[in-house]
């Protein structure tokens, strides 16, 4: 096993930070005198586009575009956004949204500003909802603008890699696969400020949803005019609290406050940057120095050191990751082979040593939405009941046996995450089915867009890192990645577990619900064409004088909110 001396020996900042160890906070804590933010985005933004980027660029996004609702900063609940108002049929498959102006909005009134913590509301009042949103041209932002944004993103030109998230509403699947043109998706604008929409199915997390950035309004008479252009500096207009001001490509985004948002009076911040760093080190020295005022660190060495801080803070997400296996391919094709490896893999260790208070996992459910997870499956082999989900090397080893085939002399490990914290799991990894199952690991790493490619094809030879991110407060979203053609990139399919998948997104009352979701969850660990690894947590650092940055589950806080106490000092 990897020690922890090794650990500390990879970091050239590990031995500087644990010098300091004893002060309360990592680095400079001096506030600046002007309510200006710096913050660091994980990569180079592919597009401002909401429609094209993946979720890590939500922050920038959801501060330049809004959707119907937003989310509440600390509970993550929907809130008004562009709409005050939403009723929806006695059977749940219809929405119908009133957006801000609206001359007699009916159903129910969405929490605003009034309902937050002293800490994100400032004391002020929120908007009337009678005063109409609009672009940051001036021109106002109708429900013709998010009919022709949903259109857009399931249209298969677009190729918006988190389109399958409108596949709830009626016509979805087929206008992106493209089956059925987009005019024939069940979104309509009654009239300028009222929007309908029609669900394949009911879905009790549809408000939530409808905050995804994907979901956004966007201006057609921009897109229409400038083309690919719209989104450049000087071009591009937004609905957000902010608007872009500049961008350097491999460098900086800076976003400004939006003088026509509808809400411009609850915006404490001037100017947001976001800085696109090369390495973990230097975003990690940047936040020391105070350049930077929240960064998520990703050098597991100084984790240690980290957590004492005043300034590190663990956010728990609706969030987990596992480790895929090819179900077609042997060894893997034998669901008691699948069974030995999670057995003989202690999650623990892992967790301990490279993150900031993820969970060991039994399940690829976490713990959140009034859902508990498995914690435990007695599943048969061999005339002998075993706990499939527990950590029992020798069980492992009486299943290999039972299976009557000798494992292969090596497997491999496919990886896309080439950073050190990936680079370590995959060492515990191979550490432990070495000593515990006598096989030899071979890590066979690719940058992030070959393994997003390889996954979603299956296209690996033996295992590979995975997880996910939830896009909304349900179980069933961990549930669905299962029911697509290709498993999730494992290869499995079983037309039972679709059909009660189905079934679950049909009840809609709470107690029958949990119950099939745990029916489903237990078909889902029964077959293992995954292996559970952890429930995720975050590691943020941020500055004692940011106010405001909120901390939910689905890891999508408005920076609308966020302000700097300039008279902060420490006590």
């Amino acid at each position: 096993m990897i020690s922890r001396r090794d650990l500390l020996a990879l970091s050239p900042l590990a031995f500087a930070s644990c010098a300091r160890s004893q002060e309360a906070y990592f680095g400079n804590t001096r506030p600046p005198q002007a309510q200006r933010l710096t913050l660091v985005l994980e990569g180079e933004p592919e597009s401002l586009d909401p429609a094209i980027p993946n979720g890590m660029l939500d922050p920038l996004i959801l501060s330049l575009f809004e959707a119907l609702t937003s989310l509440h900063p600390v509970t993550g609940r929907p809130m008004a956004s562009l709409a005050t108002h939403y009723e929806t049929t006695a059977d749940a498959l219809r929405y119908t949204f009133f957006l801000r102006g609206h001359p007699a909005p009916r159903g129910v009134r969405l929490p605003g500003t009034a309902s937050l913590p002293q800490e994100y509301s400032r004391g002020r009042s929120e908007p009337d909802p009678a005063i109409r949103a609009r672009w940051s041209d001036g021109r106002y932002i109708t429900a013709a603008d998010f009919v022709f944004g949903w259109q857009r993103l399931l249209d298969p030109a677009t190729a918006a890699i988190r389109a399958f998230l409108l596949y709830v509403v009626r016509n979805g699947r087929a206008v992106n696969a493209g089956k059925a043109p987009p005019s024939s998706l069940a979104v309509r604008a009654l009239d300028d400020l009222t929007l309908e929409v029609d669900l394949e199915e009911p879905a009790s997390y549809f408000l939530e949803l409808v905050s995804n950035r994907i979901t956004s309004a966007v201006p057609e008479h921009l897109i229409r005019a400038a083309g690919p252009r719209w989104t450049e500096p000087g071009v591009m207009i937004s609905s957000g609290a902010f608007k872009l001001r500049s961008r350097r490509p491999y460098d900086s985004v800076i976003i400004e406050r939006n003088p026509m948002y509808y809400d411009a009076a609850q915006v404490a911040l001037s100017q947001i940057t976001f800085l696109v760093p090369r390495e973990n080190a230097t975003t990690v020295n940047l936040y020391r120095a105070g350049a930077v005022s929240a960064v998520q660190p990703m050098l597991p060495a100084i984790l240690p050191v980290l957590r004492r801080k005043k300034d590190f803070h663990p956010q728990p997400l609706y969030a987990s990751s596992f480790i895929a296996m090819n179900t077609t391919a042997p060894p893997f094709d034998d669901v008691r082979v699948r069974y030995a490896f999670n057995m003989a893999t202690d999650k623990q260790p892992v967790r301990e040593l490279l993150d900031a208070g993820n969970m060991p996992a039994t399940s690829v459910i976490p713990p959140g939405a009034s859902y508990q997870p498995a914690r435990s499956l007695p599943v048969e082999v061999g005339g002998r009941e075993y706990d499939v989900l527990a950590f029992n090397p020798e069980a492992a080893r009486e299943i290999l046996r039972a299976t009557g085939k000798p494992l292969p002399a090596r497997i491999e490990l496919f990886s896309g995450n080439n950073n050190t914290q990936d680079l370590l799991w995959a060492q515990v990894l191979r550490d432990q089915w070495r000593q515990n199952l006598g096989v030899e690991t071979d890590l066979v790493l690719v940058d992030f867009p070959t393994w997003v490619n390889t996954m979603s094809n299956g296209g690996y030879r033996h295992v590979s890192t995975a997880g996910t991110s939830a896009s909304y407060l349900d179980p069933v979203w961990f549930l669905d990645l299962f029911t697509e053609h290709e498993g999730y990139g494992t290869h499995w399919r079983d037309p039972l577990y679709n059909t009660m998948v189905a079934e679950v997104k049909r009840t809609t009352e709470p107690g029958l619900r949990i119950q099939r979701l745990m029916e489903c969850e237990r078909r889902l660990l029964r077959a293992m064409p995954v292996m559970p690894q952890d429930y995720w947590v975050n590691g943020l650092l941020v500055k004692p004088y940011v106010r405001g940055l909120g901390n939910n589950l689905l890891d999508r806080e408005p920076l609308k909110y966020v302000w700097i106490d300039t008279n902060w000092r420490p006590t």
